[in-house]
């Protein structure tokens, strides 16, 4: 997994969990900065003997790390099924789609409130920053780049968007796009619920 980069300002430390069978997150709780990585399972699997709604028997490999099972079904004539564990597929089907959903749900709950960090983390210099001589000059460049133009919709800009929050003070010309107040808010801030208008 590639390590987290910070916001710049903040010197907190990293925490790494895993917060589900399908996913690692790195994250730091101060600035509210995170990277999601998928599980790439060393699956460990058995064969087990499914029962299926008909009745009959379906042996698939099951991994006993992930609860992954095989598509394909394996031969009876390589087991004595008697031997094997035995599931109800149903039942495994419900016990795995609630996992990936208990897991997809809990991930969703973790970057709903480490996106509130990050705002709560930059709101009170980010207001001082825009008024700044270096945002000012920054700004500048970005919009005669642009040709003062919305990079949307085509129209005069009034705003310079940040893409991301990442570099504040050390801005990459990529994280900086010239937009129209109605783009602007119409694409990033719809909470501000800005009326269109021509600017």
């Amino acid at each position: 997994m590639e390590e987290l980069r910070h916001n710049e300002k903040c010197v907190n430390k990293i925490t790494l969990i895993q917060l589900s069978i399908l996913h690692y997150i790195q994250y730091c709780f101060e600035c509210g900065q995170y990277n999601i990585d998928l599980i790439e399972c060393e699956h460990d699997y058995i064969p087990v003997a499914f029962e299926t709604a008909n009745g009959k028997i379906q042996i698939r490999k099951y991994c006993k790390k992930c609860y992954h099972i095989t598509s394909q079904s394996e031969s009876h004539s390589k087991y004595n099924v008697d031997n094997l564990p035995k599931k109800n597929f149903d039942k495994y089907r419900e016990f795995y789609d609630n996992k990936t959903h208990d897991s997809r749900s809990a991930l969703s709950d973790l970057i709903f409130q480490l996106k509130n960090i990050q705002v709560d983390f930059l709101q009170d210099g980010y207001k001082e920053y825009l008024k700044s001589p270096h945002w000012i000059a920054k700004s500048a460049e970005i919009m005669e780049l642009n040709h003062y133009t919305c990079q949307i919709c085509g129209k005069p800009a009034r705003d310079v968007h940040h893409f991301t929050y990442r570099h504040i003070g050390n801005e990459f010309n990529f994280e900086l796009v010239s937009l129209c107040r109605s783009c602007h808010y119409g694409e990033y801030h719809p909470e501000k619920n800005i009326i269109p208008t021509n600017l």
